[in-house]
């Protein structure tokens, strides 16, 4: 898709994209972000080659902010850094990305029309509006999210079929509607996990103080989700009460307790 097909029509909302070694290809994915939101804030994590974002600042686009860090701090820090700013700003809601996502160009509206939805439905508690992620790695292409189905049971299912009474447990963070109020209330995201734990954790968050993680089926983005080894852990919150299935995460917080339990 050309950056010039982009409908050149912002939304209130503010982007902050998590950069590393920004690429020409995360170049192309920031300019197009710039063209879907109001302010976007990219966040270096301490990149020795920072030629591609120096190039970006030197375009001089109005609405397109480059935060440079010398120190490599990991992908929560600086989503935390660019969450704390779009607060600042005024903004009420976020939407990260990953520097190598690259969103339709229809996402941002899918995303806000499917959070008007569920708050109709569940008020002020949707946390995160998630969206429909083709995988490029995957043979499948497009995700399976988890979702609650029985009690002590769990299910994947694609997002053409989650309705919004589903309870959805665990999410990615690229792409992701971010109320940024409740991520200020919940002491944003853990910046000592690793980084394909940060987003698990913060659903898990989520769905212990009772938030409402939705998905919008028709908001599309394009992922690189990265070939990993999946592992399944029964997770238990000791306060409240409550049991949930997460993935790939131990969590180094005293209220979860983690058993792996056999694929």
């Amino acid at each position: 898709m050309k950056i010039a097909d982009v409908i050149d029509s912002k939304n209130d909302v503010c982007g902050i994209v998590a950069a590393f070694n920004f690429d020409d290809n995360a170049m192309n994915n920031a300019l197009l972000i710039a063209r879907l939101v109001e302010h976007l804030i990219i966040i270096d994590d301490g990149s020795k080659d920072k030629s591609k974002l120096n190039q970006l600042n030197e375009m001089g686009l109005h609405n397109v902010e480059v935060i440079l860090s010398p120190d490599n701090l990991g992908i929560a820090n600086s989503l935390n850094v660019g969450a704390k700013l779009a607060l600042d700003l005024g903004y009420e809601w976020c939407i990260t990305f990953d520097q190598d996502s690259t969103p339709d160009k229809q996402m941002v509206k899918l995303l806000q029309k499917q959070q008007k939805a569920l708050s109709e439905l569940y008020g002020d508690k949707v946390a995160i509006v998630a969206p429909n992620i083709v995988d490029q790695n995957a043979n499948t292409k497009n995700c399976k999210y988890l979702v609650e189905n029985k009690k002590f049971t769990f299910v994947r299912k694609s997002p053409d079929v989650i309705s919004n009474d589903d309870k959805i447990l665990v999410v990615i963070t690229s792409g992701t509607l971010t109320n940024l109020n409740i991520l200020h209330d919940l002491g944003f995201f853990k910046t000592d996990l690793f980084i394909d734990y940060v987003d698990t954790e913060y659903c898990m968050r989520l769905i212990v103080n009772d938030y409402k993680i939705g998905v919008a089926k028709d908001a599309l983005l394009t992922h690189n989700l990265g070939q990993k080894e999946r592992k399944k852990f029964v997770v238990w919150s000791l306060c409240p009460p409550i049991i949930l299935l997460s993935e790939d995460i131990i969590s180094q917080e005293i209220q979860y307790i983690c058993i792996e339990i056999t694929l």
